[in-house]
């Protein structure tokens, strides 16, 4: 279809087809000699196709393109696939945007999941099937259907699937409870003034994600292996600090500190699957909390 562009005609749809054509060719030459194929290296593509799309199924129903059954099938075929293969496993709508497909969620979030898309798929495939009618009041009314369903999945993905998700894939909450723990501190003389400052430290302990850094505003202090541990602990003196890390690595961390640190380490969030954040209280901060618990119990 794209093939019979008139190059030469000066139309403002002829000259926005060639270009959205040219663009998602090149988009996808780039991620074809890419050496990492992550499936969301292809979203460069993604609008460009959509327009194009859009641009056929106007012709189709303006009746300057014909809508050919191989092309019919072949679209038919695709969106079954691909519904299919996201209410199957809706885990396969957040590896579109990862490279880590193996990372956990909690799966009672599958069953509603399950169910939304089906909703989604089955009124898109209704406005699908409406397409082999030749009529265009129909090819209009099925085109509405269809994007009733695709407003329905954009919904659904940015109000429903990514909130409940991320809860599991974000670090946001664990940086919440930082700054909900922390002593407020005062920042440097020209500190923007949304930018909060905290009395104890926070280390990122073998772990370099980036979210640590955006949701800290650059004050982690990343540690990793060797003496980097120790030479922190020589600077940070006799002060209590917070430690981010991922889940599997707070005992490691706990063990790797010096004896009179060990019994100051607290889990303060572990609701994340990924992800924990621990409290380290200085040795003369557990003595004083001793003392007190001890005064409380007499």
């Amino acid at each position: 279809w794209t093939l019979r562009i008139k190059v030469r005609q000066n139309s403002g749809r002829n000259q926005a087809l060639l270009l959205f054509s040219i663009w998602a060719a090149v988009a996808f030459t780039l991620f074809t000699y890419s050496s990492t194929k992550f499936h969301h290296y292809i979203f460069p593509a993604v609008p460009a196709l959509s327009m194009l799309v859009a641009l056929y199924l106007d012709d189709v129903i303006c009746r300057r393109a014909s809508l050919t059954m191989p092309v019919y099938l072949m679209s038919a075929a695709l969106f079954v696939i691909v519904g299919y293969d996201l209410f199957s496993d809706p885990m396969a709508l957040k590896n579109l945007f990862t490279y880590q497909y193996d990372r956990e969620w909690h799966e009672s979030l599958t069953p509603g999941f399950q169910m939304a898309l089906k909703v989604i798929f089955f009124v898109g495939l209704a406005g699908l099937l409406c397409w082999v009618v030749r009529s265009t009041k129909v090819r209009i009314a099925a085109l509405s259907v269809l994007m009733v369903s695709s407003t329905g999945l954009g919904v659904f993905a940015l109000d429903v699937y990514m909130p409940q998700m991320s809860q599991d894939w974000s670090q946001e909450n664990l940086w919440q409870t930082y700054y909900e723990l922390c002593t407020p501190a005062e920042g440097p003389e020209l500190a923007p003034d949304w930018k909060p400052y905290c009395e104890e430290p926070v280390i990122s302990y073998r772990l370099q994600w980036r979210g640590e850094t955006y949701y800290s505003h650059n004050e982690v202090m990343p540690i990793g292996d060797g003496d980097d541990l120790s030479y922190f602990l020589t600077q940070n003196g006799d002060r209590t600090f917070f430690a981010f890390m991922q889940a599997d690595r707070w005992r490691s961390f706990q063990s790797s500190l010096p004896a009179e640190w060990r019994d100051g380490v607290e889990l303060v969030h572990s609701e994340n699957l990924k992800f924990e954040l621990v409290r380290v209280y200085s040795p003369s901060a557990m003595a004083a909390r001793r003392a007190a618990e001890g005064g409380a119990g007499e």
